[in-house]
């Protein structure tokens, strides 16, 4: 008798979008994660995991050497999938696997050579993302391959259970530079004429999701993900304060502040929102708002209108813009490192480390007033003597 099974996407709601099979085997409910978050791809993988059920143990291929696929099959299932890392993990492991999955890293086989050949079809156009099919930039090819390298130190540590492969058979692999982090600052300006844009895409009364983002993005400074899992629960009206801490949640370097206040201007909106709530989460659902937002700003006037029968691409301005702002306006206006540190949910070395020239004090801004005052009782001198 053929199994019944579902395939279900992200069942705990957590925003991962990683689908699972459910079937019932030996009288007991199973759910095993399909290791992808692209449906098509799901439903290709439901036969091999549901083959191994009582098929007797192969001992040649269950002691035969891992390969990067089967790590990152692991990596995926027991560190991504429940966070928000699975979608930009899975985009890139979609990339990856074309040229590292068959490698098998417990025999050497992932070296410096294997990534400087990846880097190079990455940034030639023979490996390119489905979405944007162009030739990629160094930043982004530096991104992809530290998730391999994540991966890997993941499978080879005993700290997590796996030891799946030896950590003397990876090596430091020299990765490509840095680029120059995006440094787009929105003025006020901008953030009014987005909010007003996203009033007129609404449709109703209601305020729409990315309507709710930048308003809270934008105040905040908060993380992408930290907004998505945010819960009306965690919103304190009384104390105007807002806790992004996730319960349950281990507590990591990039920790969620437990206490941002909530400014008399998003004060309204989030009592409009919490009126207007359908779901525990503010947000509603965790679904992305990427393209909702590049929409927003095109309305807003400050990207051209996509070309027509032409791939929507980025703005330039992101989720994560929002955040850079408001730490940016922050540090411009002279507040404590600590206080802005303690807001933001980041460490004051990571402040320093990206925004140190940002930092304007009362100390400098007196400095240069001083000059500009002295050279100011001259040129007044100079005039009376004329």
């Amino acid at each position: 008798m053929p199994l019944k099974f579902e395939i279900v996407c992200d069942p705990d709601n957590t925003g991962s979008g990683v689908y699972y099979v459910k079937f019932r085997h030996n009288g007991r409910g199973k759910r095993v994660s399909l290791g992808t978050t692209s449906e098509a791809e799901a439903r290709k993988n439901v036969p091999g995991v549901l083959a191994k059920l009582d098929s007797p143990i192969d001992t040649a291929k269950a002691d035969a050497p891992k390969t990067v696929a089967d790590c990152w099959a692991i990596y995926f299932e027991k560190k991504l999938s429940r966070g928000f890392s699975a979608v930009s993990g899975g985009y890139a492991w979609n990339l990856l696997k074309q040229h590292f999955a068959k490698l098998r890293p417990g025999l050497g086989e992932v070296t410096q050579e294997k990534i400087d050949e990846y880097v190079h079809l990455r940034a030639s156009g023979k490996i390119v993302s489905q979405r944007s099919r162009k030739r990629a930039k160094l930043n982004t090819v530096r991104k992809e391959l530290v998730y391999l390298a994540t991966c890997l130190n993941f499978v080879s540590l005993k700290k997590y259970n796996q030891k799946l492969i030896s950590p003397d058979a990876i090596d430091n692999f020299e990765l490509p530079p840095e680029g120059d982090p995006r440094s787009r600052v929105l003025r006020d300006q901008e953030i009014d004429a987005l909010i007003a844009a996203a009033r007129r895409l609404r449709k109703g009364d209601r305020l729409s999701r990315v309507e709710r983002f930048i308003w809270i993005a934008a105040e905040t400074g908060s993380r992408e993900g930290a907004i998505y899992d945010l819960t009306w629960d965690r919103v304190d009206f009384d104390n105007a304060t807002i806790d992004f801490r996730l319960p349950g949640r281990k507590v990591t370097k990039k920790k969620r502040p437990s206490a941002v206040p909530i400014s008399d201007d998003l004060m309204p909106v989030l009592r409009q929102a919490h009126a207007e709530r359908i779901s525990d989460l503010v947000m509603d659902n965790k679904q992305l708002i990427w393209w909702m937002l590049q929409e927003v700003v095109i309305e807003a006037g400050l990207a051209p209108a996509k070309e027509k029968g032409r791939r929507r691409t980025s703005s330039g301005i992101s989720a994560h813009t929002f955040r850079h702002t408001r730490i940016t306006q922050m540090c411009m206006d002279g507040h404590d490192i600590f206080d802005i540190a303690n807001i933001i949910g980041d460490s004051v070395k990571t402040l320093l480390k990206h925004y140190a020239k940002f930092f304007v004090g009362q100390k400098q801004r007196d400095a240069v007033n001083t000059r500009s005052r002295r050279l100011r009782v001259v040129t007044n001198q100079e005039r009376t003597k004329a």
